[in-house]
This record gives structure tokens, C-alpha cells and sequence, in this order.
């Protein structure tokens, strides 16, 4: 009797692991997954399409990546001038899944548009900060940017400090010599230099 108990839930249970795996491809399907993030399907020859994500998408992004992308947001919105363009790059790289790139065009705004790439990019991982980066050279021509996100950075209360003195600073200091000095020990690349010298 217990043979025929377990011979009739035998396929009940393959009926379930059945429906399973078709909910898990369904759901792949939909976010763009498929056939690149989820592992067990290449189902409806989405590898073909090229609309799935890379295997890094939904790794956590470094804390100090998340951190630089935070402290210079404002620089980032009030620079680039077509976000659309490194939203596009982006999704020719498959770091964002399809899905994402659709709520991010949707935003009506230069700065909107910018403001939720941000708020997406750090579910990209580190391959998505770093295509950001690479992006910001080849679509906006902001290397400055580019290599002051891809430095250490200064830390929220140096920032702050200088913020404070600024106009003092503004009136005292010689720019091209203080970049200059900056250069030679490395603090700033030669993108970063030409950008504060090319200021009025």
C-alpha cells in the first residue's frame, strides 16, 4: 500500500518542479534575465536576442563605488547633458536588463533621466560602475569625470571644509599652480587638469 501511496505522488511532485521551473523562466523572461543571468534557462532563444543582463547584474556594487557615485550625484546631473546616450551604451553592454533601460527612458527630464540611472546602476555591480565610467568618456567626453569617480575621492567632511572656504581659496590660490601640483602627485589626471583650467 505505502508503494502506491508514493507512485501516485511521485508525479505530483514532478508536476510541481515542473510548474516551478516554468514560473522561474517566466519571471527570467520578463526582467531580461534570461539565458544570461539565470542559469538553467535558454528558453524561447532569448540568447539570440541579446536581451538578457551579464552574469554580474544584481551583485552588490563596492561600498567605495556606491560612495563616489553618491558624493559627486550632483556633478554627474548637472554634467551630462545627454543621459540618454549613456543609458544606451549601457544596454548595448547588457549591464541594466531591459526592463530597467524602459523605466529609465521614461523619465520626461535631462536631470530625472540622470537621477534614475543612478538609482539603478548600483544593482549592475562593479562591471555597471565601470562601464558608467567608460561611458561617460566615449558618449559625453567627460574623462575629468570619469577618472574623479574612479579615484579615492575625498571624504564627506574634507568636501565640506573646502566648501566652507571656497571664496577665501578662490582669492588666494594660483589655480594652475595648485593643479600643477596636483598633477605631480598624482591627485589629478591630466582630463581633470584641463578641465579646471579650461573654467572662466
Amino acid at each position: 500500500p505505502n508503494l502506491w501511496y508514493l507512485a501516485g505522488l511521485i508525479p505530483l511532485l514532478l508536476l510541481l518542479l515542473l510548474l516551478l521551473l516554468l514560473c522561474c523562466c517566466c519571471c527570467c523572461w520578463r526582467l531580461g534575465l534570461c539565458g544570461k543571468y539565470c542559469p538553467c534557462c535558454t528558453c524561447f532563444g532569448s540568447k539570440g536576442r541579446g536581451g538578457g543582463t551579464k552574469p554580474g547584474f544584481h551583485k552588490a556594487m563596492r561600498r567605495d563605488h556606491q560612495d563616489m557615485l553618491k558624493l559627486y550625484r550632483t556633478d554627474i546631473v548637472d554634467n551630462v547633458q545627454n543621459p540618454e546616450r549613456i543609458t544606451a551604451y549601457l544596454a548595448s553592454t547588457n549591464v541594466l536588463p531591459p526592463t530597467m533601460v524602459e523605466a529609465i527612458e521614461k523619465q520626461r527630464t535631462r536631470e530625472g533621466h540622470s537621477k534614475k540611472l543612478l538609482n539603478d546602476l548600483t544593482l549592475g555591480g562593479d562591471e555597471a560602475f565601470e562601464d558608467y565610467c567608460t561611458a561617460l568618456r566615449k558618449e559625453e567626453k567627460l574623462s575629468w569625470l570619469a577618472d574623479t569617480l574612479e579615484g579615492p575621492g575625498l571624504s564627506v567632511e574634507k568636501r565640506e571644509l573646502l566648501l566652507r572656504n571656497r571664496e577665501y581659496l578662490v582669492d588666494k590660490l594660483d589655480p594652475e599652480a595648485i593643479c600643477a601640483c596636483l598633477q605631480k602627485n598624482k591627485v589629478f589626471t591630466s582630463n581633470m587638469v584641463a578641465y579646471c583650467l579650461s573654467a572662466n
